[in-house]
């Protein structure tokens, strides 16, 4: 009985401090995005006259996003990370069209789905029952 009570332990306090980890990522990445986003809509609302840095700086955070996509889809369910992958895709499509007014709400849209993905990730007694 002891020895079943000790390996309960471990595995316990080994998803507790897995569920730091993952949660710490994932701050991380949402937080960069974020600010990313934050930047690349200041861009366009300051000078959205050069498309083409426009254009360039949502490349970058596009590679940022498959960078981190790799590791989040591990335990996150795919239906929110695509729900960013597809935002992803009207915003350049919007850039490459120069239609500025089009892409800032979508801008906004994919800073919501970011912070959505990071209030059901979290740890809380809500999300246990």
């Amino acid at each position: 009985m002891k020895k079943e009570i000790i390996v309960i332990s471990f595995v316990i306090i080994f998803i507790i401090i897995l569920e730091i980890i993952t949660n710490r990522y994932t701050d991380e990445c949402i937080k960069n995005l974020s600010d990313d986003f934050l930047s690349l809509k200041e861009e366009i609302q300051n000078n959205s006259d050069d498309n083409e840095k426009l254009i360039k700086k949502l490349d970058e955070i596009n590679e940022s996003w498959d960078n981190y996509f790799n590791i989040l889809a591990y335990y996150i369910e795919h239906n929110e990370l695509e729900k960013l992958n597809t935002e992803l895709t009207v915003l350049k499509s919007y850039l490459e069209l120069q239609d500025y007014e089009s892409a800032i709400p979508v801008i906004d849209k994919c800073n919501f789905i970011l912070k959505h993905i990071s209030e059901k990730q979290k740890f809380a007694i809500q999300s246990i029952f």
